[in-house]
Order: C-alpha cells, then sequence, then structure tokens
C-alpha cells in the first residue's frame, strides 16, 4: 500500500460466468484473463482485484473446491510473467481457504466483502500472513442482502448506522491480531443498501461522521457500474455506466478515498489522474 501519494485503482477481474458486469464463458480461459490483467495493469491499475464468486444480488453460492479452481491457475499465472511480478494482488472471497490458497501462490491482499461475517478465519489468515483485509459494509448474503437494506431514521443516519456496524467489524479484527495499518474500510456501496443509501453514503465521505471514524485506516470505495447509476442517468447498459462510474469515482477521490474499484480501468485511470491533480493543487493552494 501506498499511503500519501493520491487515489490508486484497484483494477476489477472476474473469473466467474454470471457477475454482473464482466461476467462471461471465457472465464476460465487463462490466456484471456492473462491478457486482461496485463492490460489493466499497462492502464493503471495498481492493484488487481481476482474473484472467483459473484457477489451480486441474488447470485448463487460458489463452492470452495469451483472458486479454487477459478482462480488459483489465474493467480500463478499471472506471477510467472515478468510484468506480473511486481503488481499488487488481491483475492476478492469471502472464504478464508480460498484466500489463504491464493495468498500462497502469490496474493498480497484479501477483499472480504462480508468482513469476516461469513467466516472468522479469515482474520487468522490475514495475521498468519501479515497481509491487509478490505472490510467491507454489508448485511446478510447475496441471497438475501436487499431484504435487509432497512435503516430507520431513528437509529441514525446510513452513514452513521454503517460507520457502527464496520466498527464493530474492526474491533473484531483488531481483537484478532489484524494491524491497523493492514485494515482498509469499504463502505459497501450497493451491498445491503437501496440507491439512495448508497448515495447518501457516497455524499458523506468529507463528512465529520465518515472522516474522523477512518483516521487512519486505508479506504476502498467501490462504486464501478452499480445499479444505483443506471437509475440516475437512465440507463441499464453496464457499459452505459462508466461516465456516471466517473463522477463517483471524482467525488472519491477529492475526498481522500485511497483507492477506487473500477471495471473500465483505461478510462477511470485519467479520471484519477486529474481529479489527484486537483486534490493536491486544493491542498497546496
Amino acid at each position: 500500500m501506498r499511503a500519501g501519494q493520491g487515489t490508486s485503482i484497484m483494477g476489477i477481474i472476474n473469473t466467474t460466468p454470471d457477475s454482473f458486469s464482466d461476467g462471461n464463458e471465457n472465464y476460465l480461459d487463462i490466456q484471456i484473463q492473462l491478457e486482461r490483467v496485463e492490460l489493466s495493469k499497462k492502464n493503471g491499475a495498481y492493484i488487481i482485484d481476482i474473484g472467483g464468486e459473484s457477489t451480486r444480488p441474488g447470485a448463487e453460492i460458489v463452492s470452495k473446491e469451483e472458486e479454487l479452481k477459478r482462480v488459483i491457475p489465474l493467480i500463478k499465472a499471472i506471477r510467472e510473467k515478468d510484468w506480473g511480478k511486481d503488481i499488487l494482488i488481491s483475492i476478492d472471497t469471502m472464504k478464508s481457504e480460498v484466500a489463504e490458497a491464493a495468498i500462497q501462490n502469490g496474493a498480497n491482499i484479501i477483499n472480504d466483502v462480508t468482513a469476516g461475517l461469513h467466516d472468522p478465519n479469515m482474520f487468522t489468515i490475514a495475521v498468519k500472513y501479515g497481509v491487509p483485509i478490505v472490510l467491507n459494509h454489508t448485511r446478510g448474503t447475496a441471497q438475501d442482502m436487499i431484504t435487509k437494506a432497512n435503516y430507520p431514521k431513528e437509529q441514525g443516519s446510513v452513514t452513521s448506522q454503517v460507520v457502527n456496524e464496520l466498527k464493530h467489524r474492526i474491533k473484531v479484527a483488531l481483537n484478532a491480531g489484524v494491524l491497523p495499518c493492514h485494515i482498509i474500510i469499504d463502505p459497501g456501496i450497493g451491498f445491503a443498501k437501496q440507491n439512495i443509501h448508497s448515495l447518501e453514503l457516497l455524499s458523506q465521505l468529507t463528512k465529520p461522521v465518515w472522516k474522523d471514524f477512518v483516521g487512519k485506516y486505508f479506504t476502498l470505495v467501490g462504486p464501478s457500474r452499480k445499479r444505483f447509476i443506471s437509475e440516475i442517468i437512465n440507463n441499464n447498459g453496464v457499459e452505459e455506466r462508466d461516465w456516471g462510474t466517473a463522477a463517483v469515482v471524482t467525488a472519491c477521490v477529492l475526498a481522500g478515498i485511497d483507492i477506487v474499484r473500477v471495471h473500465n480501468v483505461k478510462k477511470l485511470w485519467d479520471v484519477v489522474r486529474v481529479a489527484n491533480a486537483i486534490k493536491t493543487a486544493q491542498l497546496l493552494s
């Protein structure tokens, strides 16, 4: 991780047939996936996030064996390439066995969309190998998260409720031995949230309720091609959401988010570089 150097890009590589944006029949074709990874690195990705199980609402559960079959060969193949020896690899999984196998084969970061709720042993693996872990806010599972997108006003704002739930996950991680500098906080845009909830969270990234909370931790936001963007622009085409994603990414950079997770690295790297320059100018003025 590189602190104090502006926002970095995490490029998404899904080895799945059913991910909402880039799932396809070539998900197990190593050569095609390697070309995607190499292009993402060339276009500006600092981290590659590899996932073998879709976490979109309603996605089917994938077995540990199937997930390993999808991600480990690609991680190995990346590390065998000269261009793949120095790029950071994040393993997007909620299973500790998959995370451990990925780390043993070259992954550097754990990205757990459940923040250890699905598999409490995830923190043990993070500590064992001394790797950073992304703690993403969500509720329930891919099958029922949308029914849990309930944030009663009497319990505070959406952001304050998300922050309180993340505080608990951080406490569990710290108690397990995870170092504060290895914790990456993700508000979980689109996870157990209606569109209006995601928008409220994004609007609060510069406010004390969020800024005072994240403090010493790294931060990550994954808005790429999410459903709330299509609702705003009135266009359901997945790739048509890239310019809406660019607007969200710009807001994230200006809010000081450390990492943005995106599909279209080439377009969004230009956006991040310009927004980083604006952010730097603000700090210097």
